[in-house]
């Protein structure tokens, strides 16, 4: 019994110093995740407050809806909205929600940009530009679901709930990426440059 009590000892000895090991190895990933799961929780249930509902969402909701039928009525569309309805000659209407807002995906971007690790100055373009670009997306969704509500109403749920939904997807993640790789190619030419500084100063000194 005691030598089948230390071998198990021994075993669990080296998958703690494994998993440790593992751990600081790949530390930074860890703390990402995280991060990132502690700020979208956090901002989760900030949006979820009645104050930012009735502050923020639900102005917003009203804002996409006035976007949505003027853009609409300039593509060809007799659309008229109410509140955040928009309706339609037709007889089609569309009510924006506040996760038809794309406060959700903003929410997942920001997290991400938030998480990672760097200055704070090089996340404000990141923020400005990935929430930018994630609205005006949304805003195409919006417009060209009515065109598929009006036109194809068979066709509206799966673009719905399905193709416009995975889009949004690629959109908030591609937008994450490219701020990444921006921020990395900044930090790849600043150790270049210090590189070449190095070898500069050593070819100096060894003339």
């Amino acid at each position: 019994m005691k030598t089948v009590y230390t071998n198990l000892t021994a075993k669990n000895r080296d998958a703690i110093k494994y998993v440790l090991s593992w751990g600081r190895q790949n530390w930074n990933t860890i703390r990402f995740c995280l991060l990132f799961a502690l700020y979208l929780a956090g901002i989760y249930f900030l949006i979820k407050t009645n104050w930012v509902e009735s502050n923020l969402l639900l102005p917003l909701s009203k804002k996409m809806a006035q976007l949505t039928n003027w853009l609409l009525n300039i593509l060809g569309l007799t659309t008229q909205y109410y509140n955040s309805i928009v309706f339609s000659s037709q007889g089609f209407a569309i009510e924006i929600i506040n996760k038809c807002t794309g406060i959700l995906q903003v929410a997942f971007f920001a997290s991400g940009v938030l998480a990672y690790r760097c200055p704070f100055i090089k996340k404000i373009p990141g923020f400005i530009t990935g929430i930018l670009v994630i609205s005006v997306f949304n805003l195409t969704r919006i417009v060209t679901l009515f065109f598929i509500g009006v036109y194809a109403p068979s066709w509206f749920a799966i673009f719905h709930g399905v193709i416009w939904e995975f889009g949004m997807i690629i959109v908030t993640f591609s937008m994450w990426l490219f701020w990444l790789k921006r921020v990395n190619w900044g930090k790849v030419i600043l150790e270049k440059n210090e590189c070449n500084h190095s070898v500069k100063n050593i070819e100096v000194q060894n003339n």
